[in-house]
């Protein structure tokens, strides 16, 4: 067997510029009606709390209705008869009222962070008969000064829903009949986040959620523009002009029409929804220093929208300078619950999680699975061993996201209590390190809105293979180009399905080839690309470039790394053990700035865990060998091995080789993570007057 080397002689450790590592948090979603004033319901969140409890429309005034009666629910919740009925300005001044309390009572609890549900597009009501929206808006001045709504905005809210290219109203939601049935009689409609009609009355919906002391709000639709209004005409007329493009009648932009003119429509209305985001910060900020409540206050609402699943691309474009993501995993052959379905198929969130973690941005990851949609399957359900797993999911790849502990989850309290104990306890692992990859995998999520749709397909396979492989990597970003030199980290790249051509980004893969990195190109290129030239023309660089047509093979890619750039990144020693094959790893380090010390934590995650009501507990995994890399100009001076199940940190049995560590890990039930510190042998360089840099310097 080849000697483990994460980089093939002794990692250098190069950083990327940004987008360090926060602790994970616990997470509940609660969509329940009767939240104010309910004792019994406040005591079982008191029992274990999460660090953030994300809340139906428990709200002064709802986005699609206006103030209501009915709280809690989502869009589809509570959408007629007496749910419907206005509230008076005195009933929604007692509202506030309660809703403030019942928001200070859960911060009394412990739970740091309160969000209600807000939507991004939904208006609900019929124009023509005034109902709904519509009887609110008539009668807008009756709330506007006690609420600060300012002036009722003109025209009417029928001009302010998105439209198709024939100037008709665009419809996301499926109607059965005359009506949207949770509606009936009135009609769902989706408002145009570039209107500034729509933009004034939500950001009021959200100074009033600052009113009732909320931490931030959620956002469904989050990532759903699809506008030819007049409003969007004339910002696209601007946009083509910034972008040199020589039409600029978006009404021509439509799937099937020009390729390249349909991709800059989808840039330009993902940038509006990016903007809407940051008005709605923005116009928190502004309720927030308004009351008073300092910088520090106004800095801290949160913006969490919905629209990451299958969404790749909207969580760089859209959500990059949002705080959280959902990816709301609601359909799947096997449900979607992370765990082991039928004895043999492994449901996990790597790809998702790991891709927002390697965009190194402000935004972190939510993930909402089901057992199924919209009927469940108990034999795919979550239990309290899945549940954990999702926790152990989140400490492993999650940078500082949540994964969804349901309220009716059977012992789903203990599990929370837990987690968070854990996550609390050792915040300091998790906190400002950066990947330590063997590889790295090239995820390029705007060749989707190309067309490209075999590229995000490919780059999953890929990851599939790394991590049964158990070798730690990373996806390569279009933001990884931003920052020089950031390819030294990687001994190898893989670079699957890139059908458009991207000249300035393969420039600089073939410039590190010619340096002596290694490539393999999976499926279709480009001719024109400088990767296939290398290809073709052996001897021309001091790196590797090759070509697989398919990854049939289910360890090609691991293969490839050891036979041909000689380096067996698994941190496993004993692959060929089946138990292991559903055992994933995820590897960080942190380097400390005055002694220059290194950290290294290895999170281990076993998805042996059988899903469904009544399934049987994991089967532990006994004794595991890992063979760990020591990075160049570091000697190991101890191991510690902590899970949510142990009090105190277990010290492995352990011996140092040339250039690896192997540890004993006597038993893996869910999740271990194996901390390494390692002391510099050479003394740090002086330290730096000035910087802009927020990593850290390896």
């Amino acid at each position: 067997m080849l000697t483990t080397l994460l980089l093939a002689t002794a990692t250098q450790l190069a950083p990327l510029a940004s987008g360090l590592t926060e602790p994970p948090i616990t997470y509940v979603l609660d969509y329940g009606s009767n939240h104010v004033g309910d004792a019994e319901w406040l005591a079982r969140v008191s029992a274990a709390p999460p660090e953030l409890l994300h809340l139906g429309k428990d709200v002064p005034m709802t986005h699609n209705w206006g103030p209501i009666r009915a709280l809690g629910g989502e869009n589809q919740a509570f959408g007629k008869g007496d749910d419907v009925k206005r509230l008076t300005p005195a009933e929604v001044t007692q509202r506030v009222s309660d809703l403030t309390a019942m928001v200070r009572a859960l911060h009394d609890a412990g739970v740091k962070m309160v969000m209600p549900y807000i939507c991004g597009m939904t208006v609900a009501g019929h124009h023509q008969k005034r109902t709904g929206f519509w009887s609110f808006y008539d009668d807008w001045q009756k709330y506007s000064g006690p609420f600060m709504l300012g002036l009722r905005p003109a025209p009417d809210p029928a001009k302010w829903l998105q439209l198709d290219p024939q100037g008709d109203f665009q419809r996301f939601y499926k109607y059965d009949g005359d009506f949207y049935p949770a509606y009936e009689p009135n009609h769902r409609y989706a408002a145009c986040v570039n209107n500034p009609n729509w933009q004034h009355w939500l950001t009021r919906v959200v100074k009033l959620l600052v009113r009732c002391g909320y931490d931030g709000t959620f956002v469904d639709n989050g990532a759903t523009e699809r506008c030819y209004c007049e409003q969007c005409q004339k910002l696209f007329r601007d946009w083509a002009k910034k972008r040199g493009l020589a039409n600029d009648d978006i009404r021509q932009a439509v799937p099937g029409g020009d390729a390249r003119f349909y991709e800059e429509a989808q840039r330009f209305w993902m940038e509006s929804l990016h903007q809407f985001q940051l008005r709605l910060r923005t116009a928190a900020v502004s309720a927030t220093a308004s009351a008073g409540k300092g910088d520090k206050a106004a800095r801290s609402f949160k913006i969490f929208p919905n629209g990451g699943h299958n969404r790749y691309e909207a969580v760089r474009l859209v959500f990059a300078d949002s705080d959280y993501v959902m990816f709301e995993k609601s359909q799947g052959q096997f449900g979607t619950h992370p765990g082991l379905a039928d004895g043999k198929h492994v449901n996990h969130n790597v790809t998702e999680l790991k891709f927002v973690q390697c965009v190194r941005k402000m935004v972190k990851p939510i993930i909402l699975t089901r057992s199924g949609y919209p009927k469940s399957q108990p034999q795919f359900e979550m239990n309290r061993a899945s549940a954990a797993l999702g926790c152990a999911e989140m400490a492993a790849f999650g940078n500082g996201g949540g994964f969804l502990i349901p309220p009716k989850l059977p012992d789903g309290l203990a599990v929370l209590k837990q987690w968070r104990g854990f996550y609390e306890r050792n915040a300091d692992l998790y906190r400002s390190n950066d990947s330590f990859a063997a590889i790295g995998v090239v995820f390029w999520s705007e060749q989707k809105l190309a067309g490209n749709k075999k590229h995000v397909v490919a780059a999953e396979q890929v990851g599939a293979q790394l991590l049964a492989g158990h070798v730690p990597f990373d996806y390569v970003t279009e933001e990884s180009f931003t920052t020089n030199n950031f390819l030294r980290r990687y001994p190898a790249l893989v670079v699957p399905e890139i059908t458009r051509s991207e000249p300035k980004r393969l420039g600089i893969i073939a410039d590190w080839v010619r340096g002596g990195g290694s490539v393999l190109l999976v499926g279709e290129h480009p001719e024109d690309s400088p990767l296939v030239a290398l290809a073709k023309s052996r001897g021309q660089a001091k790196g590797l470039v090759m070509r697989m047509a398919t990854l049939a093979a289910p360890d090609a890619v691991p293969s490839w790394l050891a036979n041909y750039v000689h380096v067996n990144g698994s941190v496993f020693d004993e692959d060929e053990r089946p138990e292991l094959k559903s055992v994933f790893v995820n590897a960080f380090t942190r380097r400390d700035r005055v002694t220059w010390d290194v950290r290294a934590c290895y999170h281990i995650v076993n998805y042996n865990v059988p899903l469904g009501v009544g399934a049987p507990p994991p089967t532990p995994i006994e004794n595991i060998m890992l063979r760990l890399p020591v990075p160049q100009d570091l000697k190991p001076r101890g191991i510690t091995a902590l899970d949510p199940d142990s009090a105190d940190a277990a010290r492995p049995e352990w011996r140092a080789g040339e250039h690896s560590l192997l540890v004993k890990l006597p038993r893996l039930s869910i999740y271990k993570v194996i901390v390494v510190d390692y002391a510099s042998t050479k003394p740090p360089p002086p330290p730096k007057m000035k910087s802009d840099r927020r990593g850290f310097d390896f």
